[in-house]
């Protein structure tokens, strides 16, 4: 049985980045390392844990897997010493032959012959002529892992190696072991010696030369393996030697491959792109893990190789795959839940689960071992990247690429924006590609403008230039393709792209880049409104007149499987279930052209096709305005149209409600958008608009300028050229994102406005109000507010209000009537509040319920106010029966009161008192009420006497006699 599992081998060269006559070490540090089994995938200490995990998923149906391939590799009955199976494949069974003797059941009839055949596996290695018994450096590489594993695996179970017909078999493997570790362990440092023979793999496999620096994956599957097979027969002569020499070469190849910032801070990437990462991995992983549990080093300790880690799911497509860049296809990455798993304690490590969970849990046969001894199936922390805090778009400058995605679902729109530079860009050597300021476009499910792919490097001439890229060509080419001027010397070339300017914001992202390359300079601006599309506007400066030459690879037309239809200004492409619409206008006449290119994304083989839209204009200064509308397949398209510009050319977007215009300013004067909505004006380079039919609430943004204009009336201005996002609203608070062309205070000025409070990354912060326009400075980039003050609205005062004795009511009563306030007509008025003193000034207002006496009532009345009572709107007359004194001057005074506030107080026309009116014997209501604490009683007499006054209760008994 043959089982193709391990990708083809990658044949190659690498370029001499620099040479280096010392070595750099790991560490000075002299370990006491005795060879111990196992070591690789575990350790004795594990092993009952191991065990254990075999009776729950997924461990069980994993196991069971191995021991199915076990079981059908003995029924095979393999001859391998003269079988043609592949080595690695070879290495396969027997790493799972010796997984499933390591922890089988030993009852099992087969239990035996497990060990038995992985040995005889080992025993059949070819240990001389490798370049004629070996495919590559990079398969020696591989079966080394896989052998070293293997052995370790069964002398950990103490497996005898005592096979029929086989007196010496475990000092024979060793012996071999030690003749392809003392070949790994050769390299071009013996090009120095007297000799001048070149005794290294480079020699006998051309295809990659062995230079000082020690790069490229070659290496890094060299030393990693060298690690682990050194260490596996570390009681061999010989094999400290080469174990010290693998493991420092280890890291320093490591140290190259992996990205270190401007700052010389590790920063997280993989210099050959994340499919050569994933290729690396397969080895260096295995030399971790070994080195781990040797307690030689915890490789969670070296930030660089953690952050590559943590950028792959920041990198991961919404399907899962990673992006096909950089000689790569599309895959999923199936060592993240080892990775993960291996990391525990890191923080954001949780996202490596969450990747592999969304990816499908991937696992390269290869590994079930590796996942059976190491994968942590204890739930995460955090499941997702929403909990982690991640937000959907990010940018990661030095790693070399912006990430855009308006949500972390499946069928999100996503844009990776490529920006290498430096070591991401030159340690990259022949998988480099030139794709400065590329992007690649999926949504909705589907890739819809993609790289192109991969189609394994001997078919990598196919898809490795810049016309297969989305960029601009200049007379025909892109920045140089990786070259190969002498015998296996590769050079990355390309251009540097930098991402200069970015941010996301609740309404845009935004990022710009720029690049130079073919006599010409570079800008690309990525806008994502309403983060639902994306609007890219490009420049191009030339030191002659050049041709420029925008490309946009759709999935679609040729043998894609997908569809393609040229419109004027532009195209769709459908794909699957999902479409994008382009649409692009000049700063002159432009021509758009058509062609067939070959793309392997999703795998490399078969190669197919694509229709790549071509768009041109010829001059020494030159713009591109361009929109990318991806939609789910049978959704409507947006209607897109040239907008009507003023100094500049443009394009309208309407779907649904919403209109969005955007421009590019192409004179000296101001740049002016006609929208539903009125003209904006700007004098930035970009200006984008978003209009709502449904409502006066607008979205605007500008990149390099200082205001915006909707009519004759200012929005907002800044004192120096900025990107300028804005949410402007009649009603609403007015927010935006302020990012300056350079490093100093700016101030801003928000136009027609009245401010409660000025925020600047939610912190308040002084500002100043100038007939209702605010001002306030900022001291860098940021999101800022102004929160309006709250608006009173005043209420109508009633009118009219006239105070009156009452008549026949034996005294201590006054009528008041009034007007109605005009604001009750409008609804606004809830009640109206009635007031008196007998002073003439309102002051030190209280309730009448709050006096407990008359002559408090009395004496707080001379010079205070009294709240007497308040009625429901729609009555416009009170009689007050709680006079306290007859025969002395009251003021009155009214309000209308609503939900917004109270009216001003209008006083009565004039004072009034009660008249003294003889009567013959009363007594009046007890005041304030029957059921206080205390309560008063006024009566009158004809006549000065003496009196009793009895009181009942409510059921008519008397209860005192005063």
């Amino acid at each position: 049985m043959s089982l193709h599992i391990w990708n083809r081998a990658r044949k190659y060269s690498v370029s001499l980045v620099a040479v280096y006559f010392s070595l750099i070490f790991l560490s000075t540090t002299v370990y006491a390392i005795e060879e111990t089994h196992p070591f690789i995938l575990y350790t004795p200490d594990s092993v009952d844990t191991i065990r254990e995990r075999l009776d729950r998923e997924p461990y069980t149906s994993w196991f069971a897997t191995v021991i199915g391939v076990a079981d059908q590799t003995l029924e095979d009955n393999i001859d391998w010493e003269t079988t043609t199976i592949s080595k690695t494949n070879r290495g396969y069974y027997a790493k799972m032959l010796a997984f499933a003797y390591a922890f089988g059941e030993t009852s099992s009839v087969n239990h035996r012959l497990y060990g038995e055949e992985a040995a005889q596996v080992l025993y059949y290695i070819k240990d001389s002529n490798f370049n004629d018994n070996y495919s590559s450096d990079l398969e020696i590489s591989e079966c080394a892992t896989l052998w070293a594993e293997t052995y370790d695996m069964l002398k950990g179970a103490e497996f005898d190696f005592i096979v029929d017909g086989y007196t010496d078999m475990e000092s024979s493997i060793r012996s071999k072991f030690k003749k392809l570790r003392d070949y790994m362990a050769r390299d071009i440092d013996e090009m120095f010696s007297l000799s001048g023979i070149l005794p290294s793999i480079q020699y006998d496999f051309p295809s990659v030369y062995y230079d000082l620096a020690h790069t490229d994956n070659h290496h890094v599957k060299l030393y990693g393996a060298l690690t682990v097979l050194s260490l596996a027969i570390y009681g061999d002569s010989g094999s400290d030697d080469d174990y010290n020499r693998a493991r420092s070469r280890f890291f320093d190849v490591l140290d190259i491959m992996t990205i270190t910032g401007d700052n010389d801070e590790p920063v997280g990437g993989w210099a050959e792109g994340p499919y050569y990462e994933n290729y690396s991995v397969r080895q260096y992983l295995s030399a971790f893990t070994a080195l781990r549990n040797k307690d030689v080093l915890d490789f969670t300790t070296r930030t660089e190789i953690v952050q590559t880690h943590l950028l792959l799911p920041k990198l991961v497509m919404p399907d899962g795959y990673m992006p096909p860049i950089d000689d790569g296809d599309a895959f999923k990455f199936d060592t993240a839940g080892l990775l993960y798993s291996n990391q525990t304690g890191i923080a954001g490590n949780e996202m490596l689960s969450w990747m592999w969970n969304s990816s499908g849990k991937p696992i390269n046969p290869l590994f079930l071992a590796d996942y059976i001894s190491q994968y942590n199936d204890t739930p995460p922390a955090y499941s997702n990247p929403i909990d982690m805090g991640w937000d959907p778009t990010e940018f990661f400058p030095e790693s070399g690429f912006a990430r855009f995605r308006n949500s972390w679902n499946s069928d999100a729109v996503y844009m990776l924006f490529l920006t290498e530079h430096g070591e991401a860009r030159y340690n990259g050597q022949a998988h480099e590609h030139p794709d400065a300021n590329s992007f690649i476009l999926h949504a909705y499910g589907e890739m819809l403008l993609m790289d192109s792919g991969y189609g394994g490097f001997d078919y990598h001439d196919a898809t490795r230039y810049a016309k297969n890229h989305n960029l601009i060509l200049v007379n025909g080419q892109g920045p140089e393709e990786a070259s190969r001027p002498s015998y296996s010397f590769w050079y990355a070339n390309g251009a540097d792209a930098y991402l200069t300017d970015y941010f996301t914001y609740d309404t845009i992202d935004y990022a710009m880049s720029k690049t130079a390359y073919r006599g010409a300079d570079f800008k690309r601006s990525l806008l994502f409104p309403d983060h639902e599309y994306f609007i890219m506007y490009d420049t191009m400066s030339g030191d002659s007149e050049k041709i420029f030459t925008l490309l946009l690879h759709g999935n679609g037309g040729g043998t894609s499987g997908g569809t393609f239809a040229q419109y004027d200004q532009g195209a769709v492409w459908e794909h699957g279930n999902a479409a994008v619409r382009t649409y692009t206008v000049g700063s002159s006449d432009i021509v758009f052209d058509t062609e067939d290119m070959s793309h392997a994304v999703y795998s490399s083989e078969p190669m197919l096709t694509h229709t790549v839209l071509k768009v041109s204009a010829s001059g020494s200064d030159e713009r591109f305005l361009t929109v990318l509308f991806p939609s789910p397949k049978d959704s409507d398209m947006p209607e897109i149209n040239p907008a009507v510009v003023t100094n500049g050319s443009g394009i309208s977007i309407s779907s649904g409600a919403k209109t969005d215009f955007t421009g590019m300013r192409l004179s000296e004067s101001d740049l002016s958008i006609e929208t539903g909505n009125g003209i904006y004006t700007s004098d930035g380079e970009l200006l984008y608009v978003s209009v709502n039919s449904e409502s006066d609430a607008t979205n605007s943004f500008i990149t390099g300028g200082t205001y915006i204009k909707h009519g004759e009336d200012m929005l907002v201005s800044a004192f120096i050229p900025a990107n300028i996002s804005l949410q402007h609203d009649p009603v609403s608070d007015i927010s935006g994102f302020i990012q300056p062309s350079q490093e100093s205070e700016v101030n801003i000025v928000v136009y027609a406005v009245k401010p409660e409070v000025v925020l600047f990354r939610g912190e308040e912060i002084p500002f100043e109000n100038d007939s209702g326009n605010v001002s306030f400075n900022v001291s860098s980039e940021g999101v800022w507010k102004v929160v309006r003050a709250a608006e009173v609205i005043e209420l109508e005062p009633p009118e009219n209000v006239a105070v009156s004795d009452t008549g026949n009511d034996q005294g201590h009563s006054l009528t008041i009537n009034w007007t109605a306030s005009p604001s009750e007509s409008e609804g606004l008025v809830e009640w109206y509040r009635i007031y008196r003193s007998q002073s003439d000034v309102i002051a030190d207002i209280l309730t009448i319920s709050e006096f407990s006496s008359l002559e408090a009532l009395i004496e707080w009345e001379e010079h205070n106010t009294v709240l007497v009572d308040s009625v429901t709107a729609g009555i416009s007359l009170y009689k007050d029966n709680a006079v306290a004194r007859n025969g002395v001057s009251y003021y009155y005074w009214i309000e209308a009161v609503g939900s917004d506030g109270a009216s001003q107080k209008t006083a009565a026309l004039y004072p009034t008192s009660v008249k003294e009116q003889p009567s013959p014997f009363s007594v009046s209501p007890p005041y304030p009420n029957p059921f206080n604490a205390s309560v008063s009683l006024s009566y009158f007499l004809p006549a000065e006497s003496s009196i009793t006054i009895l009181v009942y209760d409510v059921l008519g008994r008397k209860v005192r006699s005063l």
